[in-house]
């Protein structure tokens, strides 16, 4: 069960109002590197509001160096040469909403060459004026700031460089938040360094803004509100401190506002004090609640049914920081602080996970929850059989998968029309569905909270219908070939009746075959299809030899004393019958199988017919007889005399009615 706190919802104090920014000033530092004989490189670095309407960085500055008295002994101006943004980015994590703080850094680089280095010298850089809002200063808006960096004398310290902070501390500060900041320094020297927290140099006023020179030293501190000081800058809880070996400055702030504080690093050699650098800035401390909340997605009962592999879905600010413990009690190594991780765990269970948001800030957030973990669950269908028992489709089924066989329960689903609709088991057998169509068949398998389903569509095939076309050929000899007319069939199956034998059978939808004798066949057809059941018809065929009558051809018959003899070919039995008619001959018909003397009155053409009929069947056949007039030769020659040479030409007159016909001339000579 998921338990998490439920935190309020943020709220920040603006601590810049818009009608408040008339002044510009936030702070400022000022260090140096000795680069030769009496010559140094200065940097001062001057942070600025730029949400202010105040002045901008001045350009050029105007710098005093003074010497040991406090007697100005040069002046000098420096443009500024790198601006940029300052990063204001919380250190905390614990605010939704910052204040709306811009902080600009104006840098400012400048060489220093003093007359000799017997003594000490100051160099020296004022400005007025800070943010009015401010909450640990008497009329902050009209106190300014000076920023002071001493040059040792020789004696103490030849061609010193000065220590530079690391870090610029962030502006923004949650009310009843511990401060941590290392706000440690660099001398490159290495010289030892000690940090304290200090009273910045009070500055310029409103009345020059900007003087030109800077004053003389000495400079009053800046004047503090009532209850704030130097050392109690916030009126923290704890106040706030800074170890002085490592510059740790830690505290917490409870005022909301803004406030000035100073911080001071001093560089010794050999027990002398050679300079110190004084950072003066502005903390702006607002308030802030529980801004993170541990949100982790409520698993789905199939994602823990997946294995010992889990993924964390993290529903918490991706901003925060994250450390994560899967609960598993074997390890000390099962962490991470990955936003969304993923965890194998060593077997199946209940595990107790925690989720903490930013561990160690005041804004952590914890959170449990109870994860049971299942091995995965996967189940199949598959259609084991199909059978038919009294003609009546029936259909088996099997769950197969990955899933406990033994401790499962598995449901089936076959529908309200189907007989039985529902089962339970790893098999169901003998399912009947009301008739033709496509019907989902659903398994559920459940195993403590895992449920795994599958479905499939079975189609139910339309009965089978099948007819085997009877006979309409006879007498057609002992090969025959068989037709049939069927629907929702694609397996056939023939079986032509032949007593004694199995090579009688035939898979083609439509097959010949070659009986072995003459007879009367009782043939079988069953078909069926993919999934419907078998079905049959039979039929009666006799099987007769072929009848086939045909007369023979005759060759040239003349009219003169002419007399036919026919006979009957073809195909036909011993105990065939014959029938010829002759078209107006004599005989005009006969029964005899070759018939003969048939003569016809006239030269011209007449039909003979032949009906041969056996085992009930009869079948004709016909030629045209041509009787041809006997031919009559006649000839005459042209010139009949005339002196020798003589030259006849002789015309064939003769009459024929034959097309294949030949002529002889005897000349007589």
């Amino acid at each position: 069960m998921l338990k998490a706190r439920i935190f309020a919802a943020l709220t920040i104090f603006l601590l810049i109002s818009a009608a408040g920014r008339a002044e510009h000033i936030i702070g400022g530092e000022m260090f140096y590197e000795c680069t030769g004989p009496n010559t140094y490189l200065f940097t001062m670095k001057i942070f600025r509001d730029c949400n202010s309407t105040g002045a901008f960085f001045d350009n050029p500055a105007t710098f005093g160096i003074f010497n040991a008295n406090n007697v100005l002994i040069q002046q000098q101006q420096a443009v500024v040469g790198n601006i940029q943004l300052v990063n204001t980015d919380l250190e905390t994590l614990c605010i939704a909403i910052p204040p709306d703080i811009c902080v600009q850094e104006g840098t400012y680089t400048f060489i220093v060459t003093v007359p000799n280095n017997t003594q000490m010298y100051k160099v020296v850089y004022q400005r007025c004026c800070r943010n009015g809002t401010i909450q640990n200063l008497i009329n902050p808006g009209a106190q300014g700031l000076t920023i002071v960096s001493t040059i040792p004398p020789e004696s103490d310290a030849e061609c010193n460089s000065s220590p530079f902070y690391n870090n610029f501390p962030p502006p923004v500060l949650c009310a009843q938040e511990p401060i941590n900041f290392d706000h440690s320094a660099t001398d490159l020297d290495g010289d030892s360094l000690v940090y304290s927290l200090c009273s910045p140099f009070l500055g310029a006023s409103q009345d020059m803004p900007m003087p030109i020179p800077p004053s003389n030293p000495p400079y009053n501190t800046v004047i503090w509100g009532p209850n704030f000081s130097a050392t109690e800058p916030l009126n923290g809880l704890p106040e706030l401190s800074i170890n002085p070996v490592t510059g740790l400055l830690t505290g917490t702030a409870v005022n909301l506002g803004q406030f000035v504080v100073g911080v001071c690093v001093e560089e010794w050699r050999d027990g002398v004090l050679l300079s110190t650098n004084t950072r003066d800035f502005q903390f702006n401390v607002a308030f802030c609640e529980q801004t993170t909340q541990a949100i982790v997605a409520q698993p789905e009962i199939n994602d823990l049914c997946q294995g010992l592999t889990f993924t964390f879905e993290n529903l918490s600010n991706p901003d925060n920081i994250f450390q994560w413990d899967f609960g598993d009690p074997n390890t000390t190594t099962d962490v991470s602080s990955l936003y969304s991780p993923t965890y194998t765990y060593p077997d199946t269970g209940v595990y107790v996970v925690m989720l903490v948001t930013n561990p160690g800030f005041f804004c952590s957030d914890t959170l449990y929850i109870d994860l049971p973990l299942f091995y995965t669950i996967d189940v199949a269908i598959t259609l084991s059989t199909f059978e038919c028992v009294d003609g009546q489709q029936q259909f088996s089924f099997e769950s197969n998968g990955d899933f406990d066989q033994v401790n499962s329960t598995v449901i089936w689903d076959f529908g309200e029309a189907a007989s039985p609709p529902t089962s339970t088991g790893l098999s169901a057998d003998d399912i009947i569905f009301p008739g033709a169509g496509v019907y989902p068949v659903t398994v559920s398998v459940l195993n403590n909270i895992c449920t795994a389903v599958d479905q499939i569509f079975v189609t139910v095939q339309p009965e089978a219908i099948i007819q085997i076309n009877p006979q309409s050929v006879f007498c057609n000899g002992l090969t025959h070939a068989f037709s049939q007319t069927s629907s929702n069939v694609s397996n056939f199956m023939w079986n032509f009746g032949v007593p004694g034998s199995d090579a009688d059978v035939s898979t083609a939808p439509n097959p010949g075959f070659t009986f072995p004798n003459e007879g009367t066949y009782t043939v079988t057809l069953t078909g069926n299809g993919a999934n419907n059941c078998p079905v049959s018809d039979t039929e009666t065929f006799n099987i007769r030899p072929l009848l086939f009558p045909q007369v023979e051809p005759l060759p040239v018959i003349c009219f003169d004393d002419h007399s036919i003899n026919l006979q009957a070919g073809g195909s036909f039995t011993a105990g065939a019958s014959f029938n010829w008619q002759f078209e107006s001959a004599i005989p005009a018909i006969s029964a005899s199988q070759n018939p003969a003397n048939i003569t016809f009155p006239t030269p011209g053409t007449y039909q003979a017919m032949l009906t041969i009929s056996e085992n009930g069947c009869s079948r004709s056949d016909s030629i045209d007889i041509r009787i041809h007039a006997n031919p009559i030769a006649d000839f005459e020659a042209i010139p009949l005399s005339g002196c020798a040479p003589l030259d006849v030409s002789f015309k064939n007159l003769s009459v024929t009615q034959s097309t294949a016909v030949s002529y002889h001339y005897d000349y007589g000579d």
